[in-house]
């Protein structure tokens, strides 16, 4: 990909090009691929399930404190 980026605030009329190193999406898959053949992911998952359970339910605890003066405004109009 490529774009028009100035340097300078005094370069600004003489415009560069500049390239932006993304990865590509073939790059992606592969190293997706990869990570899901090579390595032992849902194992590590499975070891740190009381972990992400105490995760969740302190997301929704903090959405529900959250969002209780929003519900409690709109019962009370």
């Amino acid at each position: 990909m490529r774009s028009i980026a100035p340097h300078s605030s005094r370069l600004i009329w003489r415009p560069r090009t500049a390239t932006c190193g993304m990865y590509s999406q073939q790059g992606a898959v592969i190293r997706f691929r990869y990570f899901i053949e090579g390595t032992n992911w849902d194992e590590m998952l499975l070891r740190r399930v009381k972990w992400f359970d105490k995760l969740c339910i302190g997301c929704i605890i903090f959405s529900v404190l959250y969002f209780i003066p929003v519900l409690v405004v709109s019962i009370l109009r």
